[in-house]
């Protein structure tokens, strides 16, 4: 299963508009996960390449978003 990146402009009334990305495959879709297009990439990838179980793929994405907050904190 290939997972995909999603690509969507947003707007947010704080920090006006932007580019939002997120991971798709055809079962589930999670949307605005990051604005970094090469950290989500990486994740897609990752994802495709050990073959994750769309089972796993909320569990997966809670991880990457606690990853990306802990090097936010860390800057």
């Amino acid at each position: 299963m290939r997972y995909r990146i999603i690509k969507e402009s947003r707007y947010n009334e704080e920090t006006g508009a932007y580019i939002a990305y997120g991971i798709e495959i055809p079962t589930a879709s999670f949307r605005d996960l990051c604005v970094n297009q090469s950290k989500i990439a990486e994740f897609a990838l990752v994802c495709t390449e050990f073959k994750l179980s769309p089972i796993h793929l909320a569990d997966a994405v809670h991880d990457f978003i606690t990853e990306l907050s802990m090097e936010i904190e860390n800057e």
